[in-house]
């Protein structure tokens, strides 16, 4: 397609497809809603707990992953400065 300009038929369908996406998820929050207020007391504690579980040991995992990373990229850095500053300074083993 060498048209140039905005094709207002998929803007338009790219728009409703958007709109009714964001109504279904509020929609559904809001059963979700309503059906978890009308649990007894005990249940929904118990749905708390385990989600509330769930919840910080995916995050733990990914925290400790990020530093994880971020020490290997910084190691993998000191580890390439070295070898130039060894270069430069003429300690090469050639």
């Amino acid at each position: 397609m060498d048209k140039k300009g905005i094709n207002f038929g998929q803007l338009f369908l790219g728009i409703i497809i958007i709109a009714f996406t964001l109504v279904s998820i509020v929609y559904l929050s809001i059963k979700i809603g309503y059906f978890i207020l009308g649990l007894q007391k005990e249940i929904l504690a118990a749905i708390i707990a385990g989600s509330s579980t769930i919840i910080v040991s995916v995050v733990s995992i990914t925290i400790g992953k990020y530093y994880e990373r971020k020490l290997i990229i910084e190691e993998d850095y000191v580890r390439k400065k070295f070898l130039c500053m060894w270069n430069l300074l003429g300690f090469g083993l050639n």
